[in-house]
């Protein structure tokens, strides 16, 4: 119900900066030309946000800080390459096998930071400020 709400504000909103009803117009189009993101965008970045402050810090969530399993180098210390300084995924993404547990917030929460990772290789989540981040993340995840 929400995003066929959304996907009306958009036409209206359309209509009053072009001047004609978008009929025939696909929603995703239209969300775009009026330049607001969908629901599922909006949702996939405030999850990756708040993770992140989870794991920097700023957020105090010890139950899903514990569900949060993150990589670490060997022992021995990890190889050094050049094309790669950092893994392809920070975490790795815990093997549910119900819809519910797919859908869980910190099984979401890893699988879209890794695939935001995986996008966008040089980001840096560590040293990259929160308002930056947040940015790339809305361009890398919208697309």
């Amino acid at each position: 119900m929400m995003e066929r709400l959304q996907r009306k504000f958009a036409r209206y909103i359309f209509r009053r900066v072009y001047g004609y009803y978008p009929f025939l117009y696909p929603s995703l189009f239209v969300i775009g030309m009026v330049g607001m993101e969908t629901l599922e965008v909006r949702r996939a970045v405030h999850t990756v946000v708040h993770y992140l402050r989870l794991l920097r810090g700023g957020v105090d969530n010890p139950a899903a800080l514990s569900g949060v399993g993150l990589w670490a180098p060997a022992r021995g210390g990890r190889p050094r390459r050049a094309a790669c300084a950092r893994p392809p995924a920070l975490a790795p993404v815990v093997e549910v096998t119900t819809i519910r547990g797919q859908n869980a917030p910190t099984v979401r929460a890893i699988r879209h930071i890794n695939n935001f990772l995986e996008r966008c290789q040089d980001a840096d989540i560590h040293h990259t400020t929160l308002p930056s981040l947040i940015r790339l993340c809305k361009v890398v995840l919208s697309s």
